[in-house]
C-alpha cells in the first residue's frame, strides 16, 4: 500500500502548486516559539507524540494518540517541598519513564529544584526534566545565563489529529478549493469541474453533505465562503500573500490572503481539527476569531456594534445558534456544531 501522503497525492491532482502546498500544511501544528522557549516541537505533523499537562491527563483524545503521549508536569504539582513527592501526587503517572516536570521559570526551579540524579529528557525518553530558563539581568554571570535542557518534546495535545482524520480534512479542504470563485482558471490538467476520483473518495468516506458544510458557514450557495466575514473566497487569495502595512514590511512573510479556518479554537481539553469543523477563512477574520471560535466571536460583535448604536438583525441561524448556547454554553455549541 503506498504511503498516505502517495494515496493523498492523487485527490489533489488538478489544483495549482501553491494550493496543494497549504492543503498538505494543515496536517501540521501551528508554528510554536523558539526552541529554547518552549517545550514543544515546531511545525511537524498532528498525528505526533502528543504532551499532555498533568491536569489534562484525564481528557485524552477519545480515540487515543497514534504516536503516544507523554505527561507534563509543573514543579509545583510534583513536589511539596525539596525533594518530596506530594501526597496526592497520582502514582500512576511515573517521571522518566512516560512523564517529565517541566521548569520554565527560576522561581519554580529555585524553590522546588531537580532532584540530583535527574537527566534532561530526550524525545520520547528517557530522562526527566526539561528545562527552558530564560536569562535574566542578574550581575552574577553563571545565574543569569539562560539554561535550556532537554529536547522538544511533541505537540500540543489539543492539536493532535489522527493520520485518517488529517487525510480526511484534506480532501474536504481540496473540496472547498475546487468551490473558490475563480478556481478554473488556475487548474493545472485538462479537466473540467470537480475531478471524479476526489469527489468518489470524499463520498465515500461521507465528506460532501453540502448540507451540513453551509449549516456550518463554510458554503453558501454552492461556493466556498469565509465563515466569520461570509464572503467568497476567490481562487487567488489561497495563493496571495496578505498586504502588509506600509513601514512595517516582513521580508520573508508567507502567510497569504486565505488560511485554514477552525469553526471552534485549538483549547486544551478539545480536540477540534477534524472533519466538518474546518474551513478556509481570511487572514484577518482568522485573527479576531483564533483565540474564541466562531459562535463566540460572531456573539461579540454583535454586541460590539450594539454598544456603538448599529441595530443588529437576527437571522434564524443566529437565533438557534444563541438558543443552543443559552442551553448548554459555549462548549454546546461547538458540540452542536461539529458533532458527526
Amino acid at each position: 500500500m503506498p504511503p498516505a501522503q502517495d494515496r493523498l497525492a492523487r485527490f489533489l491532482v488538478g489544483l495549482p502548486d501553491e494550493i496543494r502546498n497549504k492543503i498538505g500544511k494543515t496536517k501540521q501544528t501551528r508554528g510554536a516559539q523558539p526552541y529554547d522557549r518552549v517545550v514543544y516541537q515546531n511545525r511537524v505533523n498532528r498525528n505526533g507524540l502528543a504532551v499532555v499537562p498533568y491536569a489534562f491527563r484525564d481528557r485524552l483524545h477519545p480515540d487515543g494518540f497514534e504516536s503516544g503521549y507523554v505527561v507534563m508536569v509543573r514543579p509545583e504539582e510534583y513536589f511539596s517541598a525539596p525533594g518530596r513527592v506530594r501526597d496526592d501526587f497520582d502514582p500512576t503517572v511515573v517521571i522518566g519513564t512516560d512523564a517529565f516536570v517541566y521548569y520554565d521559570n527560576r522561581r519554580n526551579f529555585n524553590q522546588f529544584p531537580p532532584r540530583a540524579e535527574w537527566r534532561a529528557r530526550t524525545r520520547g525518553g528517557p530522562g526527566e526534566m526539561v528545562l527552558r530558563l530564560p536569562a535574566t539581568t542578574a550581575t552574577d554571570q553563571a545565574a543569569a545565563a539562560d539554561r535550556v535542557e532537554g529536547d522538544p518534546q511533541g505537540i500540543r495535545f489539543f492539536e493532535y489529529a489522527s493520520t485518517a482524520e488529517l487525510n480526511a480534512t484534506c480532501i474536504q479542504l481540496a473540496l472547498l478549493s475546487w468551490h473558490t470563485e475563480g478556481i478554473d482558471a488556475h487548474r493545472t490538467d485538462a479537466g473540467t469541474g470537480v475531478p471524479a476520483a476526489l469527489l468518489q473518495e470524499a463520498e465515500r468516506q461521507g465528506l460532501w453533505d453540502t448540507a451540513r458544510l453551509e449549516t456550518l458557514g463554510v458554503m453558501h450557495g454552492g461556493r466556498t465562503i469565509c465563515p466569520l466575514c461570509r464572503q467568497q473566497i476567490r481562487a487567488t487569495e489561497l495563493m496571495t500573500r496578505v498586504e502588509q502595512a506600509e513601514g512595517r514590511e516582513v521580508f520573508d512573510l508567507t502567510i497569504t490572503e486565505v488560511n485554514l479556518f477552525h469553526m471552534n479554537d485549538l483549547k486544551p481539553g478539545w480536540y477540534n481539527h477534524h472533519r466538518y469543523s474546518l474551513g478556509w477563512g481570511h487572514h484577518h477574520c482568522n485573527a479576531v476569531a483564533r483565540d474564541r471560535g466562531l459562535a463566540p466571536t460572531v456573539q461579540w460583535m454583535a454586541e460590539v456594534l450594539r454598544r456603538n448604536g448599529y441595530q443588529v438583525n437576527d437571522t434564524d441561524a443566529a437565533a438557534a445558534l444563541r438558543q443552543i448556547s443559552r442551553r448548554e454554553g459555549v462548549e454546546g455549541v461547538a458540540r452542536a456544531a461539529f458533532r458527526r
